[in-house]
């Protein structure tokens, strides 16, 4: 999110009624799921909420992937190294006759 979303929400929160505007706002921008408390410490996802009043509705915010390596090597034996993207696949493009020689490691940190 940015300011520009950020402010969106303070204004709509500002101008609401609904105690959960600032929720609803949030939700619209980033996509995230929403929870809500059908029993005392009982969640749900629900997919279409209702933002009721007297209804405790949370955002479940996605974990980032974790970031990780692949070692690759080329015909002649040199090793590169290809880091995965946020969308699943690999951050480099590599000539042909390249193939990878571990599997993902995860970085610790």
């Amino acid at each position: 999110m940015n300011d520009k979303d950020q402010a969106a929400i303070d204004h709509v929160a500002s101008v609401s009624k609904n105690p959960h505007a600032a929720m609803i706002v949030k939700q619209l921008i980033t996509g995230w799921s929403v929870e809500f408390e059908y029993a005392v410490g009982e969640w749900k996802i629900s997919d279409y909420p209702s933002w009721a009043y007297d209804i405790k509705y949370r955002l479940i915010e996605p974990k980032p992937a974790k970031p990780a390596y692949r070692v690759y090597a080329d015909q002649d034996g040199y090793l590169f190294v290809a880091e995965r993207s946020s969308k699943g696949g690999i951050c480099q493009t590599f000539t042909e006759n390249i193939r990878w020689i571990s599997d993902w490691i995860e970085y610790t940190k």
